[in-house]
Parts: C-alpha cells; sequence; structure tokens
C-alpha cells in the first residue's frame, strides 16, 4: 500500500512539473516573441532617427548658407549706406563753404 500511495504521489508531483513546465515553456515563447518585436521596433525607430538627423543635418546646412548669404548682402547695403552717407555729408558741407 505505501509503494502504491508512493507512486501515485510521484506521477502527482510528475504531472504538476509536466504542467508547471508548460506554462513557463509558453511564457518563454512569448518572452521570445516579445524579444523579436522590439528588436524589429528598435530596428525601425533607429532607421526613423537616422533618417530625420539626416535631414536636419541638410536643413542646418541650407540654413547655415542663408546665414552667409543674409549677412554678405548685409555687408554690401552697409558699404552702399556708408558711401551715401559720405557723398551727402560731401555735399552738405560744400554748401556750408
Amino acid at each position: 500500500m505505501d509503494i502504491e500511495r508512493t507512486l501515485v504521489a510521484v506521477v502527482n508531483n510528475q504531472a504538476q512539473f509536466d504542467a508547471r513546465l508548460a506554462g513557463l515553456q509558453g511564457l518563454v515563447g512569448r518572452i521570445a516573441e516579445q524579444q523579436l518585436r522590439f528588436v524589429k521596433d528598435t530596428g525601425a525607430f533607429k532607421q526613423e532617427i537616422t533618417t530625420v538627423t539626416l535631414a536636419l543635418a541638410r536643413k542646418q546646412d541650407a540654413f547655415e548658407d542663408e546665414m552667409r548669404r543674409i549677412a554678405e548682402v548685409q555687408r554690401e547695403g552697409d558699404e552702399r549706406l556708408n558711401m551715401l552717407i559720405t557723398i551727402v555729408d560731401g555735399l552738405v558741407r560744400r554748401e556750408k563753404q
């Protein structure tokens, strides 16, 4: 009789172990799927960041070019204004004499 109870207990323990093992295998499978999705999403996110960063760099370059162009136009305007001031100043001084 003790042998029968021992065998029943062993069989029950084995059944519980099998059930727990199946649950763990399912959990490991879900974790693996989530990890694969994470890696895929991370790769896509990395690609998007790269694309946006390159676009931003191009915009920055264009902005810097435009700022240089504006600075040059401003310098030319300053030179012309200075020449006009010199001419007007010369005319005003001549009239005073």
